[in-house]
């Protein structure tokens, strides 16, 4: 967890998901090739960080729903900085291949 202005940063893609299920949508930022999830720095954020650090109960699908978004978001915003310009994603892997 880090602290820049006004936002608290994860890198815990479970934590954000949970962040994220309790009403907080993650903001993703790539930073050197490492994917991060922002939120806003509030007492709430807090309390449910503390919340799932305790291992505090979620409606299991709806969780794993969630997940599988930020996942998708992650991937693709971590392919698009990589990928080389007018190139998609799967051109990019074709021609590495």
């Amino acid at each position: 967890m880090t602290q820049h202005r006004n936002n608290i940063s994860f890198l815990d893609i479970h934590c954000a998901a949970f962040l994220e299920l309790n009403g907080y949508p993650a903001k993703l930022e790539n930073k050197n090739g490492r994917v991060i999830f922002v939120f806003p720095q509030t007492d709430e954020v807090y309390k449910l960080a503390n919340a799932y650090n305790s291992n505090d109960l979620v409606h299991v699908a709806d969780y794993i729903s969630v997940l599988r978004t930020l996942k998708a978001k992650m991937y693709s915003l971590r392919d698009d900085q990589t990928a080389r310009p007018g190139m998609t994603v799967w051109q990019e892997i074709i021609r590495t291949q």
